[in-house]
């Protein structure tokens, strides 16, 4: 997905689409009337939501713009780390495969795995996930609210059920 996201073009499609969601008034602004005229009052009133709302679609389009660039990358840094090169190696030597040495084993010495590199390494996509989520489809959501829910239901399976082992 970095891939096809690490393009200018892209970037600014997504930044476009973000842009002409909040301008197109998404963002529901209510004014004060000034005026006692009604027509006048409806009028100010339609032009000072309408410059509200193109101030903040050009805005969250800028945020969109760096976000991506951010998120592509961290996601280049992660991809290219050498606790990502070590983890794809246990993988690909013990899990996947049996082999005695791997094609990146071949090519030089690879660190070997230490013991929490998994989570740390999920831990650093967890926001580059949450951030390209955002700005490709256009709505967030937050992995720690899944893991509460996840956390949740295990502690009820763990807690509330009774396991016995029969041999």
């Amino acid at each position: 997905m970095i891939k096809l996201l690490d393009d200018d073009k892209i970037i600014e499609m997504l930044a476009d689409e973000t842009r002409s969601h909040w301008a197109s008034g998404a963002g529901g602004v209510a004014a004060i009337n000034p005026s006692n005229d009604p027509i006048i009052a409806a009028e100010m009133e339609r032009e000072m939501i309408e410059a509200i709302d193109l101030q903040f679609a050009d805005e969250q389009a800028s945020k969109a713009r760096t976000e991506l660039r951010q998120a592509i990358a961290d996601a280049k840094a992660v991809l290219g780390s050498p606790r990502l090169a070590s983890i794809m190696n246990i993988r690909d030597k013990h899990l996947a495969h049996s082999l005695e040495i791997t094609r990146a084993e071949k090519n030089g010495p690879i660190q070997p795995m230490k013991n929490g590199d998994e989570t740390e390494l999920l831990n650093a996509s967890i926001p580059i996930i949450e951030q390209l989520y955002c700005w490709v489809n256009g709505t967030s959501f937050l992995i720690a609210n899944s893991q509460k829910i996840d956390q949740h239901n295990a502690e009820a399976l763990w807690n509330g059920c009774k396991f016995s082992v029969l041999r």
